[in-house]
């Protein structure tokens, strides 16, 4: 089994909201453990990971709709799984599945994809027509 073999939806899933294996790691550990509610220090100590990151991950995961935060004051941030559509719901499931059954093909994938400082280098290069340049 390949990358080839992995569903569409968990490319699209992989290409435009999940960054690194960290948070695909957080990702699956909140959808594993869904309805729970996790804060950073849980996740890091779950996961064997520095409280920072776990901070930043859970951070980027919501702003991609796929947790949901909840705030108090006493009590800190809160995470729990909770994409914004039933289509994300679905993916992260068969993005499970494909990483319990073909884990070596979707850290491939996941790290095959261009980093956003590599974009914006190809990016400064990409060719313009310009008002001078006709």
């Amino acid at each position: 089994m390949g990358q080839e073999d992995i569903p569409e939806a968990v490319r699209a899933l992989l290409a435009e909201r999940v960054a690194s294996i960290s948070e695909l790691e957080t990702l699956l550990l909140l959808y594993r453990t869904a309805p729970a509610e996790w804060d950073a220090q849980r996740v890091a100590s779950e996961l064997r990971i520095e409280r920072a990151g776990a901070e930043q991950q859970l951070a980027a995961l919501a702003a991609r709709e796929l947790l949901a935060l909840r705030q108090e004051q006493d009590a800190g941030e809160h995470y729990s799984y909770a994409p914004a559509s039933e289509d994300l719901d679905r993916a992260v499931g068969e993005l499970a599945s494909a990483y319990e059954k073909m884990r070596v093909s979707v850290v491939q994938m996941l790290y095959s994809k261009p980093t956003d400082g590599v974009r914006h280098f190809a990016e400064a290069f990409r060719l313009r027509k310009g008002p001078s340049n006709g």
